[in-house]
């Protein structure tokens, strides 16, 4: 019973989907979504429902000083001269739309109209109530702040000119200013803070001498081929072996359609690899002249400006729109038309008879003549290409990307519109190579940094791999 669970302070804690989703995980071993924990609470005659509070975290302490200040001040109001004992709160009243709860046809929102002219727009009011006369007066004001506190001290003296005044309230910021404090005194008017001892809010997900594990693993270098920790890798490292689980929510894969209409001819409507690639140039292999010095409790990592090159490097990577991998990257010297021939045979030879759609911008290494012969020799076409920049299909780049882009083909090709190279996915996982790797990374050679480069895919590929939800419709993007 309601008033049981009260005296024994022992209400149950709320139960939530996310908390029922991990205790089925820490009991069952199993992972569940929210979704199925809902429809499964919903098959067995629960519904969601405002919930009633006990008060179980009250101080019964606190509650019993208040009323022992109160005995003592009392019997002074009894008195020739006695003092005036105000109690106040502060209530605002704002202009809007009944937006509770309410039944609505399933699926469907519950839409409520409003007329509400902003929260700026709310009216606040001081309530007094005086002890000694049992009245209660209301003072308006346009908002609750230290300004209009003080102003209200000044109005309650000239209502109150003579006696002590002792005022009761909250622990708002505005009753703890300290003007407010100072102007109180000035007029006699003693205050009486209503608090609470602090709550002890949600519990902890983790213990002390976790907590303490995790800031010193934070202090430690990463395991490569990572340069720096993120909230992430320190929870696969130290939270997941401590608690068995990583605290994520689950994921949903894009809509691979809605990709398909958003930018059009990506995708045909069959079984087909649809990846986007594109080439990163000029990836410098820096060393650092002087080591750095890892970061410290209080204290960030410092780290040396002074650098030496060894060259660059340049990778070809391909992102898999529906997995989120990366295939078959290429890291070479160069990006030339060679290269990138080698690299796309490399791709499609992982499914030499399957269907590719590939997604990059038009550089004339991707619209190339070798790029052509090769995509007819794969696809067995044999339509003449004729000369290069002469006649036929070769003649010139404009023919020739009309040829890579057939959709008639087991292999195509999707060009992105001139400066529109944001629309390519991979384009997001160069993002986080930048600021997983490259930013912080120091090598010692080319070879060294090639080698960090398929470590990190390697990681990425295991650990962080996913599919990036497409939430650009195609609508004009305004300056």
């Amino acid at each position: 019973m309601p008033h049981e669970a009260l005296a024994a302070h022992t209400a149950p804690a709320r139960w939530t989907l996310k908390r029922r989703v991990a205790w089925i995980e820490g009991t069952f071993k199993r992972r569940v979504s929210r979704e199925t924990v809902r429809r499964a609470l919903k098959r067995l005659g629960f519904s969601w429902k405002k919930a009633k509070a006990l008060l179980n975290r009250a101080s019964t302490a606190a509650r019993e000083a208040f009323v022992e200040r109160l005995q003592e001040i009392l019997p002074r109001t009894r008195g020739p001269q006695a003092p005036w004992m105000i109690y106040l709160d502060e209530a605002h009243l704002h202009q809007d739309a009944d937006l509770g709860y309410g039944w609505a046809p399933t699926g469907e929102r519950l839409w409520v109209g409003s007329h509400s002219p902003g929260l700026s727009a709310k009216v606040s009011f001081y309530g007094l109530h005086v002890y000694n006369h049992g009245q209660v007066e209301i003072w308006d004001f346009p908002r609750s702040n230290t300004a209009h506190t003080l102003t209200l001290l000044r109005r309650l003296r000239e209502h109150y000119p003579s006696g002590e005044i002792i005022l009761f309230w909250d622990e708002a910021s505005y009753h703890r200013a300290g003007a407010v404090r100072e102007l109180a005194q000035a007029l006699s008017i003693t205050l009486q803070l209503l608090s609470d001892p602090p709550r002890p809010g949600c519990p902890g997900e983790f213990t002390s001498e976790q907590i303490c594990q995790v800031i010193a693993r934070a202090c430690e270098q990463p395991p490569p081929p990572l340069t720096h920790w993120t909230r992430q890798d320190l929870a696969r490292e130290r939270i997941a072996p401590a608690t068995g689980s990583i605290p994520t929510s689950p994921m949903r894969l894009p809509s691979v359609r809605r990709f398909a209409r958003s930018v059009r001819g990506t995708i045909r409507q069959r079984r087909c690899m649809n990846t986007g690639f594109i080439s990163k140039t000029g990836i410098q292999a820096i060393e650092a002249i002087h080591p750095s010095h890892p970061m410290q409790p209080g204290h960030p990592e410092a780290v040396a400006f002074a650098y030496k090159r060894h060259g660059t490097q340049t990778l070809i990577a391909h992102f898999e729109v529906a997995t989120g991998l990366i295939i078959t990257p290429s890291i070479g010297d160069t990006r030339t038309e060679a290269d990138f021939v080698a690299h796309i045979a490399a791709t499609v030879d992982t499914d030499p008879h399957g269907e590719w759609s590939f997604v990059c911008d038009p550089l004339n290494t991707h619209q190339s003549a070798s790029l052509v012969e090769f995509i007819a020799q794969r696809c067995s076409i044999d339509t003449e290409l004729g000369c290069k920049g002469k006649t036929g299909i070769l003649a010139n780049m404009s023919s020739r990307a009309a040829f890579l882009q057939d959709p008639s083909h087991r292999i195509r090709f999707v060009y992105t519109p001139k400066h529109c190279a944001w629309l390519n996915p991979v384009e997001i996982w160069f993002a986080i190579l930048t600021r997983r790797l490259l930013r912080r990374g120091r090598f010692a050679s080319t070879q060294a940094l090639k080698q960090r480069l398929l470590e990190f895919i390697a990681v990425f590929n295991q650990t962080l791999a996913k599919p990036f939800r497409w939430t650009y419709i195609g609508k004009p993007l305004m300056a």
